[in-house]
């Protein structure tokens, strides 16, 4: 079974979430999830016997970017989305896409920059390039 790190009351809850959580949070929650998961791979951190984190911080920052990548993509669905085109290190840059019209680079921008910026504050995620 697929770890899911949210749940709709905390979508409600958190910044990330943009307002009530819709009523189809849980299948959104679990697809996040899911994508979640594949920024984190190579990643390493303390799980128990289901797979899920058990370091506080971890948990939050999970937590949230399942909520931020969630809401991003219902944000995309309903064209309100500002994509990112790219990430850059160093200096630090995030660029997003003028109008996310299609066809333009990060137009279809698949991870929330939200959701990747909080794994990358917690130590999870060293994704540079666009997501």
């Amino acid at each position: 079974m697929a770890r899911v790190y949210a749940t709709a009351q905390e979508w409600t809850d958190s910044p990330y979430g943009a307002g009530a959580a819709p009523d189809d949070a849980d299948a959104r929650l679990a697809r996040a999830s899911l994508d979640v998961d594949r920024m984190l791979i190579g990643a390493v951190y303390a799980t128990d016997a289901a797979g899920l984190p058990t370091d506080t911080a971890v948990v939050e920052a999970l937590r949230e970017a399942t909520i931020a990548q969630a809401a991003h993509v219902r944000a995309q669905e309903s064209g309100t989305s500002a994509a990112v085109s790219a990430i850059g290190f160093g200096s630090g840059s995030i660029t997003y896409a003028g109008d996310g019209a299609p066809g333009r680079p990060g137009a279809d921008a698949r991870y929330s920059a939200d959701a990747l910026a909080l794994l990358q504050l917690a130590g999870l995620c060293t994704w540079i390039g666009t997501p």
